[in-house]
């Protein structure tokens, strides 16, 4: 919150934090479908500046006029801008997650390397698509404020935890080198926000751009091959073809 900025209560009706906490919508006035597009829109200008300015550097009466709405109204559906940067979240992971679960849980049957790359893959694509979380876990990662354990519980664990299985699986069946996961996993999250987020970057040295549906798709193939051409193990059958011409 911005310094001199204090939190008003809600109005009577304001829903209180939900499982994960996002904030409940109040009864809608005029319609569930205005209500929810007055809400999504105050999350997404809320995202964009707390990926922008970080939590302490954005505030509530800032997020009103990106949103362009009364400050009071922001506070009709969330209690503090400490619910609101948990919304926007949410709101940032959106359906993400639970596609990527129910993806997986279609290749259940599917070897362990087959699993990772799909998550691999569908990482990117979140990444690409979603800049703003990246750069919101990015604020809060060196800034040691309990944030940061709110993400890691509710969005980055499920996701870490879900590739340590595939890749220790892989790694038991010997179709992979015994590559610990935390060098495994923290070297490849921090590849894919660094790539989709060095939009400027990129354009002016490489006259490409890394957002682009077709470089995006490239750049995912990129990393499924150096990543598994490299952790193959010796003796995998994808080693011993390769081997053998």
């Amino acid at each position: 919150m911005a310094r001199g900025e204090k939190a008003r209560s809600p109005r009577s009706g304001a829903g209180r934090s939900r499982a994960g906490g996002e904030a409940a919508a109040p009864r809608p006035r005029g319609g569930a479908s205005a209500n929810e597009a007055v809400r999504d829109r105050i999350l997404a200008s809320a995202l964009a500046l707390f990926a922008r300015s970080g939590f302490e550097g954005t505030g509530i009466s800032q997020i009103a006029r990106e949103a362009g709405v009364a400050s009071p109204l922001v506070y009709y559906y969330f209690a503090d801008k400490d619910e609101l940067w948990r919304a926007a979240a949410n709101f940032a992971i959106g359906d993400w997650g639970e596609l990527a679960h129910m993806t997986l849980k279609e290749l259940r049957d599917a070897d362990p390397v087959t699993r990772l790359k799909v998550l691999i893959r569908r990482l990117i694509y979140f990444s690409a698509q979603n800049r703003e979380f990246s750069h919101m876990v990015m604020n809060e990662a060196g800034a040691g404020h309990e944030r940061m354990i709110w993400l890691i519980d509710h969005h980055i664990r499920p996701l870490h935890e879900t590739a340590r299985s595939a890749l220790e699986e892989a790694v038991a069946q010997g179709a992979l080198k015994d590559v610990p996961p935390a060098f495994f996993l923290p070297f490849l999250i921090g590849g894919i926000t660094r790539f989709v987020n060095s939009r400027q970057v990129v354009q002016a040295l490489y006259d490409a751009d890394p957002l682009d549906r077709t470089m995006v798709d490239a750049f995912a193939d990129f990393v499924i091959d150096l990543l598994f051409d490299g952790l193959a193990s010796r003796a995998s059958p994808q080693a011993d073809r390769r081997a053998g011409g």
